[in-house]
């Protein structure tokens, strides 16, 4: 046995020591839960004599499996009895579990729902969040503050089934819900389903986790003015400190969520907060549109001229499959990512368009009418050259990775776009300085171009929702009897100054192809 002085007990459990979040639970050992003393006298316990000789100190572990680090400098007594040897040393040894950022959630009653949710039966997030090669910003939420999750599976239903869920616990310890419409406040159904309610924990954890490169580094990034961070599900939240009285908000909260209280944990932090971190129902096409109504195009979005690009070269889709229905248009070639999507001004693509840098869409469709809709095969592989024209001038206008006004300061930074090289089968970059108030981007040809301060302008986050075809129709999906989250794409949009352009653009393309076609024309 490993037996800790009363000193290093002490000093644990106290509101400076490695326990504190234990002492602000529980205020002393009288009053913690068997269960969680059984768990601390378990990990000081080594059931193989052999295994626990000094000499074996630095690989040996715990029962669970992990490092206990310990080495002979801890030992401050020891002897020998009659079933083995007990070794007093100068600190405790608290379980994995209780050390990692997760521990609050393991150790406080308050918080039994994220707990359970963590463990086999539910998300098995506590795997995750046990890695020794990450470093995690953790936030946990309180049972009695599991409330108002907007769910985003409902917002795809008719209005009547628009809902916000409250979680809790039935008498048989096991997560529930209860759905309220978001307009009236009545109860619209109990959630019972175990499949349903992991879906929806799994995408709260998701929201609720943060990786770091080491706790320095995120601190430095906090005191530097940083507010937003893309979580482990690649959506951001915006975060005000890391002290009790700071706040922290995704895109879907309409107030923002206080930090209650923190800790440091050995492989990273952990925020207690009295809210749930809601992520935003809002599509990258409505956020284009400026508008909720994603069948009619909104000429007054500061996006229109970008979003009749985009439809004109069928870079959004609708279309549900066997298994899976959107919510709304998605970008089709976009996976469960984070993506920026640059969008210059309206004047600048027109002025684009009429110097032929780029097809417009009035070409697009002179050109497949001449095609008679595809029927002409000559004519409608030089439609085919234009659509793609124009498609790769759209994906290089969106890269991998959210870029946010106060988010990560980066200097000329390299991201990929969605455009491929052909010459070199590598996508084309572009290039980043980002000093947290002010974004500059510099094109492949060596033009910059910056993103707008104007509110409204930028750090427009969206997400882009796939739900499950429950009843397996292409021909005739039913959103309304869809009950889980298949997979997302989270984006955010900001509106820039300038056109980027992955080669020097030139008009030849438009000459070249016109030429092509009325040749074909004079020959038949």
């Amino acid at each position: 046995m490993f037996v800790p002085t009363n000193e290093a007990v002490k000093q644990y459990f106290s509101p400076e020591g490695e326990g504190a979040d234990l002492y602000a639970s529980f205020g002393s050992w009288d009053n913690m839960p068997d269960n969680i003393v059984a768990d601390i006298v378990k990990n000081h316990q080594k059931y193989s004599f052999l295994s626990a000789l000094p000499h074996d100190f630095s690989i040996m572990k715990d029962e669970a499996g992990y490092e206990m680090n310990v080495s002979e400098s801890d030992i401050v007594g020891k002897y020998v009895a009659r079933n083995g040897v007990v070794y007093i040393i100068n600190k405790v040894l608290p379980p994995l579990d209780y050390r990692w950022v997760m521990g609050p959630a393991k150790t406080d009653l308050k918080n039994k729902i994220f707990n359970i949710a963590l463990n086999d039966s539910h998300t098995q997030f506590m795997y995750y969040l046990r890695s020794l090669l990450s470093t995690y910003q953790y936030f946990i939420t309180p049972d009695a503050n599991l409330t108002h999750y907007i769910d985003p599976v409902s917002m795809g239903k008719k209005t009547a089934s628009h809902a916000y869920w409250n979680f809790r616990l039935n008498p048989s310890n096991e997560i529930v819900a209860t759905a309220y419409n978001i307009e009236t406040g009545d109860s619209i159904e109990e959630v019972t389903n175990a499949s349903i309610i992991k879906n929806r924990m799994n995408d709260i954890m998701r929201t609720h986790t943060i990786v770091v490169s080491s706790p320095e580094a995120f601190s430095k990034a906090i005191n530097g003015g940083q507010e937003y961070f893309t979580t482990v599900g690649y959506t951001p939240i915006r975060l005000t400190g890391m002290d009790s009285g700071a706040t922290v908000e995704g895109e879907g909260n309409t107030t923002p969520i206080h930090i209650t209280q923190s800790s440091n944990k050995t492989n990273g932090r952990s925020y207690i907060i009295d809210g749930i971190i809601q992520n935003t129902t809002t599509s990258t096409y409505q956020n284009l549109n400026q508008s909720t109504n994603s069948s009619v195009i909104n000429i007054n979005s500061p996006f229109y001229e970008f979003l009749r690009l985009c439809n004109a070269c069928s870079i959004f889709s609708n279309s549900a499959t066997t298994s899976i229905i959107p919510l709304d248009y998605y970008i089709t070639f976009l996976q469960q990512y984070g993506y920026t999507i640059y969008v210059p001004e309206n004047n600048l693509l027109t002025e684009a368009q009429q110097n032929h840098y780029i097809p417009s869409p009035e070409e697009l469709q002179e050109l497949y009418e001449l095609s008679a809709g595809g029927q002409e095969s000559h004519i409608d592989s030089l439609y085919q050259i234009a659509v793609e024209k124009l498609r790769r001038f759209i994906r290089y206008h969106i890269q991998d990775n959210g870029i946010y006004i106060r988010g990560e300061k980066v200097e000329d930074k390299a991201y990929l776009t969605e455009t491929i090289d052909n010459s070199t089968s590598l996508f084309y970059p572009i290039y980043v300085t980002n000093t947290g108030s002010t974004i500059t981007l510099r094109d492949n040809i060596g033009n910059t171009a910056h993103v707008s301060t104007t509110e409204g302008k930028h750090n427009l986050i969206g997400r882009d929702i796939r739900v499950n075809n429950s009843n397996g129709s292409i021909s005739n999906p039913q959103k309304d009897n869809s009950t889980t989250i298949e997979s997302y794409t989270s984006t955010v949009v900001h509106q820039i100054d300038n056109v980027l352009w992955f080669e020097r653009p030139s008009s030849h393309w438009h000459t070249d192809l016109y030429r092509d076609l009325n040749n074909y024309l004079a020959e038949n």
